[in-house]
């Protein structure tokens, strides 16, 4: 089983929606490095590109629009089961960690 990062996944989507790297960046009040290395390590851990690079932006090969709206729809239910533990227990807390990015 390959260990992708929830949290890279969230980036990678992000690059997808902006489909530019310092926009994705802004978005997400991080650096551009710090979500280029994101990316980078979703494509070594699958062993294919997401993205074709340019000075323009980046364009999506695909194959990974297709990954990546099937990875935004898991996402989509993990937030819509935490939303509804959180609201459901209404005094309970509910604590996720993840590693810092």
């Amino acid at each position: 089983m390959r260990d992708v990062r929830l949290s890279s996944l969230r980036i990678c989507l992000e690059v997808l929606r902006r489909q530019n790297l310092t926009a994705a960046a802004q978005a997400l009040n991080m650096t551009q490095s710090a979500v280029s290395k994101n990316v980078q390590q979703v494509e070594t851990l699958l062993g294919v590109p997401l993205f074709r690079r340019s000075k323009d932006g980046v364009v999506p090969h695909d194959s990974a629009v297709v990954f990546l709206s099937r990875i935004a729809d898991g996402i989509g239910t993990i937030d819509a089961a935490v939303e509804t533990f959180v609201s459901s227990n209404g005094a309970g807390t509910l604590r996720i960690v993840a590693p810092p990015i």
